[in-house]
């Protein structure tokens, strides 16, 4: 059975924050991420979905929770 997209994007938070307790209503600023994290968290995301993410395609999403990505993604790529 195919991974849901929030199954997909939850699990590449997890990969790269392997030590932080995550779930879907979890907001991105408390993850406390650098920039080279949020870099591999994207890459990850784009391949599991395989989609490219341009850099405004979201514009400011540090106050959004994983859930909210999860729509912009789904309305973003009609996934």
């Amino acid at each position: 059975m195919e991974k849901s997209t929030e199954n997909k994007v939850l699990e590449a938070f997890k990969s790269i924050l392997w030590g932080s307790d995550i779930t879907l209503d979890t907001k991105l600023e408390d993850l406390e991420m650098d920039s080279l994290d949020e870099v591999k968290v994207l890459t990850e995301i784009e391949d599991a979905l395989k989609i490219f993410v341009e850099d405004d395609d979201f514009g400011d999403y540090k106050a959004c929770s994983i859930r909210e990505i999860c729509q912009k993604i789904k309305t973003k790529f009609s996934i």
